[in-house]
Formats: C-alpha cells, structure tokens, sequence
C-alpha cells in the first residue's frame, strides 16, 4: 500500500523541486560564520540560482549574521517539545543538517523526528565528507555508527529519503587548517608528509559543495516518463552523490603552495610521518581521554596507501551530472594560505594537552559516537546547557530545509 510520501512523490513526477520560490531553514549554533562555514556556502550556492528563498531558524535570542538575502525565522527549538520546529518544517521537501562531527547524536535524531512529522520527503543528514559506501574508512574513522544511526533512523520513520554528499575532506579548510589535517603550518612554514606524500585523495572546496546541493535539489524529482533519462533527484534516494574539486597528493600541494608563496624546499621545515602511525596514536590518545587527536585520527587515515581517499578512481564522480566547473587550484591554494597564516582555521577542537578545567574530559568508553562521549568532546554541560568557552567545535552547525512553493 503506497504511503503518503509515495502519493506525494508521485503527484510531482516530471516537476522540479526548484520551481517556484522555495524556502532554506537553518538552526544556528554558534554562528554561521564560525568553523567550518559549509551551511553559508550551501545556502548561497542555493541563493545563487535564483529559484529559492532562504530562511534561517534560529533562537529568538540569537545576534548571528546571516548571509545577504536569508531571511529569519525565530523558533524555540531546545527540549522536548518540538511543535514549533515541526510546524517550520511543515510544506518542506528537504532539511539539510549541517553540524560538527562531533555534535551529540540526540540533536541531529530529533531533527530528523521532527521531519518525519512534518512530512518533509527528503534530508541531507549531516553527511559532508567521506565515502559512505567506504565501510572500512568509516569504521576506522569513528563514522560508522553515526552514519548508520541515522540512515537507519529516517528509513525507519518511512517518511524520508536521505542523501549523502561525499566530497572529502573541504580543501581551504583542511589546507589553512595545521599539521594535523593536510601537514601544513603556514605561520612557521613547516610541513609534515605522510610517509613520502605522494597518496592521492579527491578534495572539494566549500564553494563547490554549496554549487553541488544547489544543483541537485534543482533536478526534476522524478521522469517525465520511461524514455526520459535525465537526471533526476530521486536516482539519489537513499544514496550517496559524490564530487570533487581537485584529486591531489600531498607533494601536489605541496608544488601548489610553493608556486603561490613564491617559496622553495628551503623556505621549509619538511618531516615524515607515517600515516599509519598518526593514525595509530590519535586512536590511543582518543582511548585516554585526550580528545585533541581525533582530528590528527581523522585524516590521517585518509591518507593510507589503499585508494581509500581516491573516490573518484573508484566511484566515479557525479560533477558533470551536476554541472559543476572545473576550479582554478592556484586561487583556493592562495585562500588556504591566506587562512593558515592569519590563524582563522582552529588547529583543534582542544589542544589536547590537558582536561578543561571547567570540563573534565572522560577517557573513551564504548565508541566515540555515543552521546554522552560526544557531548564531553564539545564541552556540553548536562547540567547548564552550555558549551565551554575553551573547546569551540571543528566545524560550525546550521540546519536548513528546502520548501516546494504552493501550486
């Protein structure tokens, strides 16, 4: 017996998500601009094509500013009670989740619960990174349960469809971000190679992310009919889109930032690390409680010598299916740069180093993707609901829904 999304799904055939004005919905906390940025990036790419209408729900309290041309919706969307956020997302075909990786689960669930109620047919789950198909990657980068969880969560509620973007680790970011993600420090010119340097892995920028979701939630949902063979939306359903910017090696970077910087092999510091190795001691260091080394953890293993990190070999990528251009590799690079030298990247979530003085870190229990793990790698506090000044998160939150336009 079809259900209700069936039904609606149906009455859409041919049509375009983006016909009409549409509507983007983000949650903030803390502001757009801080971290990460991707949730700005999305909602501008969305901006950009001029076939929607962006909306941020946020706090009534918040200060936070929004990108040009967002508009504002104030919704209580703390404890319990749901209503308002339901009621947000009542006529939205999609909610984007846009959050730190390291964000309690609970938040992102209850979202997606609220969704369901809503009827909203389609959610991208906070997935912006690696190749979800890649069980082994995820498993050893402490994603898989996540990722299931919350996959298994929307099918379940058999309301929605999610859809993963795999873009890898974000270029600027990761670049400008220090020695534990792509081996550079800008500001003491040093630079770490993973045993010789020389892995290649896919790599997107943030506009591209935001150009990639802006061009999908465009398609037409479903066919025309059984000869039509473009692209649709739903060919994605419960499935992953997978795009890139550059597919580069350390050493290729490496070439990159000299011909920017107008430096050579001498202007540097250069090591070698093992891969391996790092990955090795960011697990054992996540095991003793020192959570500044899950972002050492994290791309370290995406530079294992196996192809893990090289999608695009394996996969193939959808950016011709999407229209995506092809990026000058010397204007991002100058951009990492830029944030690398001016320190707007943070290195960490923590320095690892030592506990919070105001909140203790617990050594590891279980997996990292429990609750009450994740909220002590945030610094959230139970009982003030609070997050610790001294451990601001990798990547800023927002969450956005996309509305289909009354007819």
């Amino acid at each position: 017996m079809a259900d209700a999304t069936t039904i609606n799904v149906v009455e859409r055939r041919g049509r375009h998500l983006a016909e009409g004005a549409n509507n983007i919905f983000f949650i903030l906390r803390p502001p757009l601009e801080a971290g990460g940025q991707v949730g700005k990036h999305l909602a501008e790419g969305l901006l950009r094509t001029g076939k929607h209408v962006v909306t941020a729900i946020t706090r009534s309290s918040s200060t936070n500013k929004l990108p040009e041309g967002v508009e504002i919706a104030r919704v209580n969307y703390d404890g319990d009670d749901d209503a308002d956020l339901v009621e947000a997302l009542k006529e939205q075909q999609v909610l984007i989740i846009t959050m730190s990786v390291t964000a309690p689960k609970d938040t992102i669930s209850k979202l997606v619960r609220a969704a369901a109620k809503a009827g909203v047919p389609y959610i991208l789950p906070n997935w912006f990174g690696h190749d979800a198909a890649n069980d082994a990657l995820c498993k050893d980068s402490f994603l898989s349960s996540s990722r299931d969880n919350i996959c298994a969560e929307i099918k379940s509620l058999g309301v929605s469809s999610y859809l993963l973007l795999c873009c890898n680790f974000w270029y600027e970011f990761s670049l400008g971000g220090g020695p534990d993600r792509f081996g550079f420090d800008f500001q003491k010119r040093s630079f770490i190679l993973f045993d010789e340097g020389n892995v290649v892995i896919n790599t997107s920028t943030w506009p591209q992310c935001g150009r990639a979701i802006a061009n999908l939630l465009s398609l037409k949902e479903l066919p025309e009919d059984v000869n039509d063979a473009s692209p649709t939306l739903s060919q994605f359903r419960n499935g992953a889109i997978y795009i890139s910017s550059f597919r580069l090696s350390q050493q290729d970077m490496f070439l990159v930032v000299k011909r920017v910087t107008g430096t050579t092999d001498s202007d540097w510091t250069i090591t070698n690390e093992s891969a391996e190795r790092r990955w090795e001691d960011g697990q054992t260091a996540l095991q003793q409680g020192n959570w500044g080394a899950f972002t050492k953890m994290l791309y370290s293993r995406m530079f294992f010598a196996n192809d893990d990190g090289n999608y695009e070999s394996t996969r193939g990528l959808h950016n011709d299916l999407l229209g995506l251009p092809v990026e000058d590799l010397d204007q991002f690079t100058s951009v990492a740069v830029r944030m690398g030298e001016q320190g707007e990247v943070a290195v960490s979530h923590h320095d690892g180093s030592t506990a919070c003085p105001e909140r203790p870190m617990k050594p590891l229990e279980g997996w990292l993707g429990s609750s009450d793990i994740s909220r002590s790698l945030l610094g959230y506090d139970d009982d003030d609901k609070s997050i610790c000044s001294c451990r601001q998160p990798l990547v800023s939150r927002a969450r956005l829904a996309l509305k289909q336009p009354s007819q």
